[in-house]
C-alpha cells in the first residue's frame, strides 16, 4: 500500500516499485486505489480496467523491457464491487432489484463516508485469490484521504453489525410495520442515521427487509478487509520529498500509521539532490560531488571577474542550487535518524528526464533497487557535507529564495 502526501510523485514510486518487483522475477499487478486514476497516466495508458491486464509487449519493448515482464495494471471500482457483493450474497433476484432501487442503499454505498473504500479494499480479497500474481502494489489517495481508504470497511462492518441494523433485520424477516412514533424504531433511527445519512424509515427498513439474508455475509467480507489491511501480508510503504513540511507531514502520518495498527515497511525519499550527487555518494569512497565542487571554483571565479554581471548571475543560480541538494540531503538524514530501525528506507534522486513514461519509471526502477540506497547514503552526506569545502560555505547564501530545481538546471 503506497501513501503518501500528494505532489510527492507517489504514482510515479508505486510504478516504479511494480515495474522493479516484476524485473526480479516476481509477477506483480499495480492497482490504482486513487480515484484520479494518475497510475493510469503514469503507465502511458488510455484506461485502466476493472480486472488485471497485463502490460503489452510492444510497450514493454518500446522503453528497453523484457517483453515477458509479468506486469498488469487495474484500478478499484467500487460500485461494480457493491453490484457483484448484492450478487453474491443476496440469492433473491426481486431483492436484489428491490436493493438496487432503494434509496438508502444508494446513500449507504455512495455518501457514507468510507463506503466506496470498503468496497474498493473488498475487491482486493478478491484479487488475492488470483494466483497469477505474488504481489499487488496499491497506488493510494493521497494525504488524510488514506485513512478514509483504510477506515471504511471497519466503520461499514459496524453499520452493518450493530444492534440497530440487526434489529431491523429481524424486523425485515417478520414483516414487522415499523413507524418513527414507534419508540424503539425511533430509536433505531437515530443510530442508523448517525452513519449513513438521514433517509426515510420507510427506506431503511426496507433495505434491511430486502438486504436480511445477505447483511451479515456483507459485513463479513468488510471484516476480512479491515483484517487485510493489518495482516502480515500487507506492508505500506510512505513516500515523501525532503522539504521540511513534507517531512513533517510524513512524520505525522507515520504516527497516524502506528496507532491505527498499520505496518510501516518502508519509507522512499523522493527527488533528493540529482543522480550525479547521489551517484558521488554511492561510490565505495565517496567524495563531494565534483559537479557541486566545480559550482565552488564558479563562485569563486565569478567572484574575481569585475565587470561580469551576467556571470556573476549564473554563478548564484548555481550556487543556489548546491545549497539546495546538500540542504536536501542534511534534512533527509535528520529526518531518516527518526525512522524505526525495521524500516526499509530508499533515496531516489530526480531522474534526469522530463518525459512521464514507461522508459522513466525503469530508470527510477533501477535507482530503486541500488546498493547503498538509503540510510548509508544519508550517512556519507552527513559526512561529506558537515564542513564547508572552503572559506565560502557549499552554496553560498540564498536568501529567501528556493533553490530551483534539477529540472530547473537542467533549463
Amino acid at each position: 500500500m503506497i501513501v503518501g502526501a500528494g505532489g510527492v510523485g507517489k504514482t510515479t514510486i508505486s510504478a516504479a516499485l511494480g515495474l522493479a518487483a516484476a524485473a526480479a522475477g516476481t509477477a506483480t499487478v499495480l492497482i490504482a486505489a486513487d480515484p484520479s486514476r494518475r497510475l493510469r497516466d503514469a503507465l502511458g495508458l488510455e484506461r485502466l480496467g476493472v480486472k488485471p491486464r497485463l502490460m503489452d509487449r510492444r510497450r514493454l519493448a518500446a522503453a528497453g523491457l523484457d517483453t515477458d515482464l509479468k506486469l498488469a495494471s487495474m484500478a478499484l471500482e467500487a460500485h461494480a464491487v457493491w453490484d457483484g457483493m448484492l450478487e453474491r450474497f443476496v440469492a433473491m433476484p426481486e431483492a436484489r432489484r428491490r436493493i438496487r432501487a432503494n434509496s438508502f442503499y444508494h446513500n449507504l454505498t455512495r455518501r457514507f463516508a468510507g463506503a466506496d473504500n470498503a468496497a474498493a479494499l473488498a475487491q482486493l480479497i478478491e484479487l488475492r485469490g488470483d494466483k497469477r500474481f505474488a504481489l499487488h502494489v496499491v497506488d493510494m489517495p493521497p494525504g488524510g484521504q488514506t485513512f478514509d481508504l483504510t477506515d471504511g470497511p471497519a466503520n461499514l462492518a459496524r453499520l452493518l453489525g450493530s444492534d440497530s441494523a440487526q434489529w431491523l433485520l429481524e424486523a425485515g424477516r417478520l414483516s414487522a410495520r415499523l413507524t418513527v412514533t414507534n419508540r424503539l424504531a425511533g430509536l433505531v433511527f437515530d443510530q442508523i442515521t448517525r452513519f449513513a445519512g438521514v433517509e426515510p424509515l420507510a427506506a431503511i427498513a426496507e433495505f434491511f427487509a430486502a438486504a436480511a439474508d445477505g447483511a451479515g455475509a456483507i459485513a463479513g467480507r468488510m471484516r476480512e478487509a479491515e483484517a487485510l489491511l493489518r495482516s502480515s501480508a500487507t506492508s505500506f510503504v510512505l513516500v515523501t520529498t525532503a522539504e521540511p513540511e513534507r517531512l513533517s507531514a510524513a512524520s505525522a502520518m507515520i504516527a497516524d500509521l502506528k496507532s491505527a495498527g498499520l505496518k510501516l515497511g518502508g519509507v522512499i525519499l523522493n527527488r533528493v539532490a540529482d543522480e550525479l550527487t547521489c551517484a558521488a555518494l554511492r561510490s565505495q569512497r565517496p567524495t563531494s560531488p565534483p559537479h557541486l565542487l566545480e559550482i565552488e571554483l564558479l563562485g569563486e571565479r565569478a567572484g574575481d571577474a569585475a565587470g561580469a554581471p551576467n556571470l556573476e548571475r549564473l554563478a548564484d543560480f548555481f550556487q543556489e542550487y548546491a545549497t539546495g541538494c546538500r540542504t536536501a540531503l542534511l534534512d533527509a538524514a535528520h529526518f531518516a535518524e527518526t525512522l524505526p530501525a525495521a524500516v526499509e528506507l530508499a533515496l531516489v534522486p530526480e531522474i534526469a528526464s522530463t518525459k512521464h513514461d514507461l522508459a522513466t519509471i525503469a530508470a527510477l526502477a533501477r535507482q530503486l533497487v541500488m546498493p547503498l540506497y538509503g540510510r548509508e547514503v544519508l550517512q556519507q552526506a552527513r559526512h561529506v557535507f558537515a564542513e564547508p569545502r572552503s572559506g565560502r560555505p557549499l552554496g553560498g547564501a540564498t536568501g529567501d529564495r528556493a533553490a530551483p530545481s534539477a529540472r530547473a538546471l537542467r533549463r
